[in-house]
């Protein structure tokens, strides 16, 4: 049975979805830390409002490589997580996703401000970071599965971790 139209849904589910999920539960863990803290805290949509808020407000670029920079920086997101959902390789999803990050970094680097510059430095810090272990994760599903493919490692009958506990460890680190 051909499970294509399965990966091309998740792919469509990913794009659709992923802003949604994303918002709820960027308001559910706001509401858990004030609650932690002893606070009420913002309704569980507030990223909604932020979002709506956001729209309403009049967009500044410093100039029109950053905003393409930006643009570029969304669509190469997008498009590693339809990947991954549709169940292309890992590798090439990987390759995409730390592309993304290097945009977001030359997008904050554009503007001379000392705060964009502190921003890229974080961002690069960040991409240096989690790089080096999420392309250990893709060669941990490799060396588990023999392939890159992500088709093959989601059709897997038992579960991954087993057989890379330590892959996961440096991953959850």
């Amino acid at each position: 049975m051909d499970h294509t139209i399965y990966y091309v849904i998740g792919a469509i589910l990913y794009i659709v979805g992923a802003p949604f999920l994303g918002c709820l539960m960027d308001g559910a863990e706001r509401k858990l830390s004030a609650r932690m803290q002893g606070r009420i805290g913002p309704p569980i949509l507030q990223p909604w409002y932020d979002f709506v808020k956001l729209l309403n407000k009049q967009v500044v670029t410093v100039d029109r490589a950053q905003f393409f920079i930006l643009l570029s920086y969304l669509v190469l997101m997008i498009m590693s997580g339809a990947m991954f959902f549709s169940g292309n390789d890992l590798l090439m999803t990987f390759f995409v996703l730390s592309t993304t990050g290097t945009f977001l970094y030359f997008a904050a680097i554009v503007p001379s401000s000392p705060y964009s510059s502190r921003a890229a430095s974080r961002e690069l810090s960040q991409e240096v970071c989690y790089g080096p272990a999420v392309l250990l994760l893709s060669v941990g599903f490799y060396l588990a599965t023999g392939t890159f493919n992500a088709r093959a490692v989601f059709s897997q009958h038992t579960s991954l971790i087993l057989f890379m506990p330590g892959f996961l460890a440096s991953y959850l680190f």
